[in-house]
C-alpha cells in the first residue's frame, strides 16, 4: 500500500492509523523512497519500517501523517531497509507513534486512572457495541466534566 492509496487520501495534516503485517519488508516490490519524509508513492508499511516506528518481525501500528511534498527527497540505509532518492512531489508523508487503544466499560469516566496524565494528553479508546443502549450521564457540551461518561 502506498500514500497515494484512497484509503490513505487526504488533506494536508491529515492523521490516519495504519496497521502493517509482520515481515511485509519480505515482501517483492514496493519501493521506499525518502528518509524519515517519504515521498507518498513509497510502500507505507516498508517506509514506517524504515523510520523507526515499526519492526519488521512484529509489525503493528502508526499513525501516517499527510504532508506537503518535498523538492527532493535523500536515499539512506535504516533498519535493513536501502530507501531511494528521487526529486519534487507534491505529497509525502511522516509517521508517529500510535497511542495504546484503551478498552472501557460503557461507564468509564475521565477521571478513571488509566487516564492520569497531562493536560492535553491524548487517549484512544474502545467502547463496548452495546453502549448506546445505555443511560449515559454526560455534564457538557464540546468541553465535558470528568465525571462524564466517555462512551
Amino acid at each position: 500500500m502506498t500514500g497515494q492509496n484512497k484509503q490513505l487520501s487526504g488533506p494536508t495534516g491529515k492523521q490516519i492509523r495504519v496497521q502493517c503485517p509482520r515481515n511485509c519488508a519480505d515482501q517483492e516490490g514496493g519501493a521506499v523512497i525518502g528518509s524519515m519524509i517519504y515521498n507518498d508513492e513509497s510502500s507505507i508499511c516498508k517506509a514506517a519500517i524504515h523510520a523507526g516506528f515499526l519492526v519488521n518481525e512484529h509489525g503493528g501500528e502508526f499513525i501516517l501523517v499527510i504532508s506537503n511534498g518535498e523538492d527532493r527527497y535523500d536515499s539512506s540505509f535504516q533498519n535493513g531497509i536501502q530507501s531511494i532518492g528521487y526529486g519534487a512531489s507534491t505529497r509525502a508523508v511522516t509517521f508517529k507513534n500510535a497511542p495504546k487503544i484503551q478498552q472501557v466499560a460503557c461507564d468509564t469516566t475521565a477521571s478513571n486512572s488509566m487516564f492520569n496524565g497531562d493536560i492535553n494528553t491524548k487517549y484512544a479508546v474502545l467502547c463496548p457495541k452495546d453502549c448506546s443502549f445505555e443511560a449515559h450521564q454526560v455534564y457538557g457540551v464540546d468541553i465535558y466534566a470528568d465525571d462524564s461518561f466517555i462512551c
